[in-house]
Formats: structure tokens, sequence, C-alpha cells
């Protein structure tokens, strides 16, 4: 066994920045859905609704993925954004959300 060694993870990080990005964007995605289920109960979710919460992570998160591919956000250099870049980014927000919602409609009427 060899010891966790910080540089050679550090460099396995940088030569496959892709994977990265899209790791923290997963995490990103899941912690923002999270946050907003709470915050629609206070920060007391009803034990009832946490299949919900797991149900809807389950849409939500490849939907915001799917969506942040479709318009090409998970490219470029962030240091340089511009007023275009953030209305690219509230454009793939607004649609992410809308296919959610529209996958969680649909398979909510099915599931019934």
């Amino acid at each position: 066994m060899s010891p966790f060694n910080l540089r050679r993870v550090a460099r396995h990080i940088i030569h496959h920045t892709r994977w990265a990005i899209r790791t923290v964007q997963l995490a990103i995605f899941a912690v923002a859905g999270v946050l907003a289920f709470m915050l629609r109960f206070d920060f007391a979710v009803p034990a009832e609704n946490r299949p919900h919460l797991l149900a809807a992570l389950c849409v939500f998160v490849p939907a915001k993925i799917f969506a942040f591919y479709f318009f090409k956000m998970d490219r470029g250099w962030w240091r340089y954004a511009s007023i275009r870049d953030v209305a690219r980014l509230a454009a793939a927000n607004l649609f992410g959300s809308v296919l959610a919602l529209s996958l969680i409609h649909i398979s909510s009427g099915i599931l019934s």
C-alpha cells in the first residue's frame, strides 16, 4: 500500500479537469436541491416528505447536468466571465429547472 500522496492526487485532477468540473457541478446541484427543499419547509423537512426529496433529487440533478451540458456551461474560463455568460448561466438554470419540474410532474402522474 502506498501512502496518500497529495501531489499525485493534484496532478491527477489537473490532467482530468473535465471530470473534476462535473463532480463539483454534481455536488453543487445536489446541495442546491436539498437546500431548496429544506427552505420550503423552513429547514425542518417532515418525515413523510423525505422520500419526495430523494425522488426529486434523482430527477433534479440529472436535469441540471443535462441543461448545463446543453448550454456548454462546463467549458471555458470563468475567470473572464461576462454579462453574456451570466445570461447563459441564467438560461441554463431556468431550462434545467423547467425540465426537472416537467419530469417530476409527468412521473407523479404516472406513479399516482
